[in-house]
Order: structure tokens, then C-alpha cells, then sequence
């Protein structure tokens, strides 16, 4: 059994839950941080994706809603949302606004599109 890391099979330090055997030389250079970091902003994407996700079916605007990519919301083909920086802009401007988040984002735009 290899480290899960640099997959060498050397001697092994600890066994994490997310990371799997990491070996002491990945450890020591902290090599076992950076993908500790890397997993939980994975994670936390998720996490941002499915609220956006479950906000739009919970306030029944899905048939308003596309996500052209991961983090990307765009309401009524006219208000973007993106939700790694909480700002939400017009399409065709560049000028953008800060939001508390996504139900934040619809409350505010959503009401616009009357």
C-alpha cells in the first residue's frame, strides 16, 4: 500500500478519511495540507452548487434558472450570479454588484424582471 499522494511506498505516517495513507515525506512537506485545501474547496463548491440548486426549486423558479457552468447562474437570460464571489451583474454591462448570496441574488433580481 502506497502513499495516495505522491504514490510511493515508503513508510506511512497517518491514514486520513478524505486523503487515504499518506507517507512521512508528503507529510513533512506539506504536501498532505495542500490537498487537504484542494478537497475541501472541492467540497465546498458542491456544497454553494446544491444550495443554488435546492433555493431555485424551493422558491419555484427553475423554469427561470440556467447554469451555464459550475458556479454560474443566470436568471431570466438577463442576471448573472456567480457564487465563488457572491456578485451578480447585468448582462451586457460589466459593472457588478455584491450579494449576501444566492437567495440574496433572487430577491433583488428576481423582482426586476417584472
Amino acid at each position: 500500500m502506497g502513499c495516495r499522494l505522491c504514490g510511493q511506498s515508503g513508510e506511512i505516517k497517518y491514514t486520513s478519511d478524505d486523503l487515504g495513507p499518506v507517507c512521512v515525506r508528503c507529510e513533512a512537506t506539506d504536501k498532505d495540507m495542500w490537498a487537504r485545501l484542494r478537497n475541501d474547496r472541492s467540497i465546498s463548491r458542491d456544497r454553494k452548487r446544491n444550495a443554488m440548486h435546492n433555493i431555485s426549486k424551493r422558491l419555484k423558479i427553475t423554469d427561470r434558472v440556467e447554469f451555464p457552468q459550475e458556479g454560474t447562474c443566470l436568471l431570466d437570460g438577463r442576471f448573472y450570479y456567480y457564487s465563488q464571489k457572491r456578485k451578480a451583474r447585468v448582462k451586457g454591462t460589466q459593472k457588478c454588484y455584491q450579494m449576501r448570496g444566492f437567495a440574496h441574488f433572487v430577491k433583488v433580481f428576481g423582482e426586476r424582471s417584472d
